[in-house]
């Protein structure tokens, strides 16, 4: 990840970016770029990230 000093986090996986964690309504959400290249271990990891942020406990 790579934070901006204002505005979106930017989502690089394997050295490619695949889109942003930005603020909606005081939640983090993710906004793709790109998914042509994401697999389902992507999703996961990608949504494990966004539960840490937002202060959700994974029952996992």
């Amino acid at each position: 990840m790579r934070k901006h000093k204002a505005g979106p986090t930017d989502i690089y996986i394997d050295g490619v970016n695949f889109g942003v964690f930005d603020d909606i309504d005081g939640k983090i959400a993710f906004f793709p770029k790109r998914n042509e290249k994401l697999t389902g271990d992507h999703y996961i990891l990608i949504g494990r990230a966004l539960n840490k942020l937002n202060g959700c406990v994974s029952k996992l």
